[in-house]
C-alpha cells in the first residue's frame, strides 16, 4: 500500500508515521515492522523522498542502538537502502537541474 504513494503529501505522511512508529513504540515487533516497511518504501518506491533523507537518516541511525536484534538488523538494512537509493535520487535530480540550467 505505501508503495503506491507518489505525491509529496503522501510521502510526508508515510515517512512521518513510520518514523514515529519506529521511535515511540515500546513493542519491539511494532518497531521492527515500521523499520521493515520504511526500508521497503525507500528501496522500491518511485516517489522522490530526497527532501526527507536527513530526517530518515536521523531516525534510522537512532534505531541502530535498539536492543532487539531484529530491529537492529532491519535498521542497518534500511540505512543501506536510504543511502543507496537516496543518493541515486539526489544525483538524478542534480543532473536534471544542471541540464535545465544549461538550456
Amino acid at each position: 500500500m505505501v508503495l503506491s504513494v507518489t505525491d509529496d503529501a503522501g510521502v510526508h505522511t508515510v515517512i512521518s508515521d513510520l518514523l514515529s512508529a519506529m521511535i515511540s513504540n515500546t513493542s519491539s515487533s511494532q518497531r521492527w515492522a515500521a523499520v521493515i516497511i520504511l526500508q521497503s518504501f525507500c528501496e522500491r518506491s518511485r516517489a522522490d523522498y530526497t527532501d526527507y533523507i536527513p530526517q530518515l537518516l536521523r531516525g534510522v541511525i537512532h534505531m541502530t542502538v535498539d536492543t532487539d536484534q531484529r530491529v537492529l538488523h532491519a535498521a542497518w538494512d534500511c540505512l543501506d537502502s536510504i543511502t543507496k537509493v537516496g543518493l541515486l535520487q539526489i544525483q538524478r535530480s542534480q543532473s536534471h537541474t544542471f541540464a535545465l540550467e544549461v538550456l
